[in-house]
């Protein structure tokens, strides 16, 4: 169950750290970052994402959830976060993890989050 927690991770903790290091008023917070570590986080979106609304659509009748519209890849949330975070990540290490292990998902077994969307690296370019 690690692959959905990390699904709906990336946006809460990317604003929280771009408001810590952007704004002012949280400068003594934002200067505490030593450290971010990405387990499985989709950065470039995942495909998995769009399986996940067509399943809350099924199972909930309502509009599909923004916070995992905003996991399709290339969504204007991912793209925003990715370019604010381009410009503030200096002076903090930062570790990505990615999948190795295929997820069960009945029909098929696969990565929930794939390694090139797990992997920060070139974001930072």
């Amino acid at each position: 169950m690690h692959e959905v927690v990390a699904l709906f991770s990336p946006r809460p903790l990317g604003q929280a750290y771009l408001l810590a290091k952007q704004d002012p008023n949280y400068h003594a917070l934002g200067v505490r970052f030593h450290s971010l570590f990405f387990l499985a986080t989709p950065h470039r979106g995942a495909d998995s994402a769009q399986l996940l609304n067509r399943v809350l659509r099924v199972s909930m009748p309502l509009e599909p959830k923004s916070y995992v519209s905003d996991l399709i890849p290339n969504s204007g949330a991912i793209q925003i976060i990715n370019d604010e975070f381009r410009h503030v990540y200096q002076g903090t290490n930062i570790w990505s993890f990615f999948e190795t292990v295929k997820t069960n998902l009945v029909v098929s077994q696969e990565l929930i989050v794939e390694k090139g969307s797990a992997s920060i690296g070139t974001l930072l370019a």
